[in-house]
């Protein structure tokens, strides 16, 4: 629960009109009986399969992945070489043969039918993982293997015995998200040594983990579970399982841990605590990295939250012609805490062929509750070489540990082509003349904005829009899954600002989006509702 403690009270307050990026981090519990099987997804399409259950139980996850249209792996990682953990790669290598197929390395001692197959089946694309070592997902998402066949990443190591305590231990870090994954690896009992302790403290408080051992009472020890401080959890097993998992041992720890709030099961198995979630089926996570992980449709925040107020002049996409031109444009960020917060603010353009230029760049910057706040006029001149095409302004705002506080990703102005001619003089309509654009050109351009506050919101979110033109408009609220929720507006509206206030008291708390379609556009915008 690494962010849990600061919630109460505190709220991101982003008054932007795009929500931070949507990219997300997926990971696939797959439902494939008393075998384990985790898929993690990055942000940009890159895969990585930690075990893959029983041989004779693999189809739920081919088929998964068949309906997903995922056809290859960038990664495999064998935990360790029971067949509940490795049995299924041999039916899936030969369509679904990663780049690399990571694992501890040669066993000698470990003889199985299955263990040899396994070897033989991933031998052109094998490569030893070794405690440490990093693995790049993209789009910000890293693997670290945190416990390698007891080595661990600080340099101690461990004599074992015994094939679970072998298990790797990987830590995945997305933005402000953490997890882990440990196949069996073993806490100190049933003649297990504890690896669970050691792991624990090198990985310090994440978010969410799956039970180690398939919830046996020879794992998710006490420490682990203090230590990690998850909120969630996920137990991989199947109903009727003849170990009798989840063991009750484990459910009195887990019902004992005052940070864990829900105990996801694949299937129901032998014993339930009082924050069970049974899924019976594959338990999917899906995070953006800043604001919010949902899992099997429970929706769970990120922080920590201060109060900060982010406000951005001008509000909306800007063109600007081929010939080059000036933005100006006020950022303001104030702190609505009573205590000064010592902040980095970074919010910079990303220019082709130019580099990155800096809007207001602030390191060690103590920022001082209101009435004061941090303000600055700011101007970036824009070279007729800057190749045509759609620009993003990238911000954020770190506390002293380097934890992200804010974050916005979006696309502010367009650079036109050398045929593109604009009139850009109604542009400086929100709250004050922040923008002066030149040269100005001839020909009008649509501008549609779209934004909500507060974020977040309980329950009455304001939605505010503005049109150029007349025209037929809609406006919707989705569901995480795409679902049409409800029609808040569809008819005829002039132009200018609009506001409409949705209340949300009848909906559970999660992650909304507020869409506004009208002629030729679409523009979509997040909503988070925390009760």
């Amino acid at each position: 629960m690494r962010f849990e403690k600061v919630l109460s009270g505190l709220i991101v307050l982003l008054f932007v009109l795009s929500a931070v990026s949507a990219q997300t981090l997926k990971i696939v519990h797959f439902d494939i009986g008393q075998g384990d099987a985790t898929l993690i997804i990055s942000p940009t399409g890159e895969t990585m399969l930690v075990d893959a259950g029983y041989q004779n139980e693999v189809y739920p996850l081919q088929n998964w992945l068949q309906a997903n249209g995922i056809t290859d792996f960038n990664y495999t990682v064998a935990t360790h070489y029971h067949a509940d953990h490795i049995g299924g790669f041999l039916t899936l290598f030969p369509s679904y043969l990663p780049d690399i197929a990571y694992d501890r390395g040669d066993n000698p001692g470990y003889t199985t039918a299955t263990y040899y197959n396994y070897i033989s089946a991933a031998s052109s694309v094998r490569q030893t993982l070794n405690a440490g070592d990093q693995i790049d997902l993209g789009g910000g998402v890293n693997v670290t293997a945190v416990c390698v066949n007891g080595h661990l990443m600080s340099g101690a190591s461990y004599t074992l015995n015994d094939e679970n305590e072998r298990s790797i231990c990987l830590l995945v870090e997305y933005n402000n998200f953490r997890y882990v994954v440990a196949g069996d690896l073993g806490g100190g009992a049933g003649g297990l040594y504890d690896l669970e302790t050691p792991c624990s403290q090198l990985i310090g408080d994440i978010n969410v983990f799956e039970v180690n051992h398939h919830g046996s009472y020879s794992s998710t020890n006490a420490n682990w579970l203090a230590t990690l401080d998850a909120e969630a959890a996920v137990a991989s097993l199947e109903d009727n399982n003849s170990y009798g998992y989840v063991h009750p041992d484990v459910i009195a720890r887990v019902d004992a841990d005052p940070s864990l709030q829900g105990f996801y099961h694949t299937e129901e198995g032998h014993n339930l605590s009082t924050k069970s979630i049974v899924v019976n089926d594959h338990v999917i996570l899906e995070t953006d990295g800043w604001i919010y992980y949902d899992i099997a449709g429970d929706n769970y925040p990120l922080g920590p939250a201060i109060t900060v107020d982010v406000a951005i002049n001008p509000l909306t996409v800007l063109p600007i012609p081929a010939t080059g031109g000036t933005l100006y444009w006020d950022l303001t960020i104030t702190n609505q805490e009573t205590l000064t917060l010592p902040v980095t603010i970074r919010f910079y353009l990303d220019v082709p062929n130019y580099g990155e230029y800096n809007l207001i760049y602030l390191q060690n910057f103590d920022l001082a509750p209101l009435p004061t706040g941090a303000t600055r006029e700011r101007e970036i001149y824009l070279p007729a070489g800057a190749p045509a095409g759609d620009y993003e302004l990238i911000g954020e705002i770190r506390d002293e540990d380097e934890i992200v506080l804010y974050a916005y990703d979006s696309e502010l102005f367009q650079k036109t082509g050398a045929a593109d001619n604009l009139d850009l003089s109604f542009l400086a309509v929100i709250d004050d003349e922040a923008l002066t654009l030149t040269p100005a050109a001839e020909l009008p351009f649509t501008v549609t904005m779209l934004s909500a506050y507060p974020q977040p919101f309980n329950p009455e979110v304001n939605i505010a829009f503005s049109l150029s033109d007349a025209q037929e408009i809609e406006l919707a609220i989705y569901d995480l899954q795409g679902r049409k929720l409800e029609t808040l507006l569809q008819r005829q509206m002039d132009s200018g600002n609009h506001l409409y206030q949705w209340h949300a008291g009848h909906r559970p708390a999660g992650v909304y989006f507020a869409r506004l379609t009208g002629e030729g556009f679409t523009q979509t915008t997040k909503l988070l509702y925390l009760k």
